[in-house]
């Protein structure tokens, strides 16, 4: 559900090979990023009690977990000018919103994950037409 490059089904060879060494080097920045989180939250979690421990832990994984569908979903489709895109402005338009560009967080911008979230929000449908089209 999270690779939306086979959406189409007709991008070229090359923008393919293209896309997944994109895709391969987001997976890695996201790995870091993951690692990163991972050792912010053990270090939050040193400094709180056993019942805000577990609080913590089923509060924080589901969000980061939903952040980082819509921030791999945001750059797939910011970095695919000719196959994803016009089939974004297709989806906002098919369940009747204006298109707009997607905003991905980005870690040294203030309140931009906010942005990302709720636009992503009130742009669910489209997101979910786009994303469930695997033909």
């Amino acid at each position: 559900a999270d690779d939306l490059t086979s959406t189409t089904g007709s991008a070229p060879a090359a923008a393919r090979d293209e896309d997944d060494a994109e895709d391969a080097s987001e997976d890695e920045e996201d790995e870091e990023s993951e690692a990163r989180a991972q050792a912010d939250l053990a270090d939050a979690m040193g400094e709180v009690g056993q019942g805000e421990r577990e609080e913590l832990q089923t509060t924080a994984v589901p969000i980061r977990n939903l952040m980082g569908k819509i921030r791999k979903i945001t750059t797939k489709v910011n970095n695919s000018p000719t196959v994803l895109l016009p089939l974004w402005e297709s989806k906002c338009q098919l369940v009747k919103l204006k298109p707009r560009q997607l905003r991905q967080d980005v870690t040294t911008r203030w309140n931009s994950a906010y942005d990302s979230g709720r636009l992503a929000l009130e742009y669910r449908a489209a997101i979910d037409a786009m994303v469930s089209d695997r033909t």
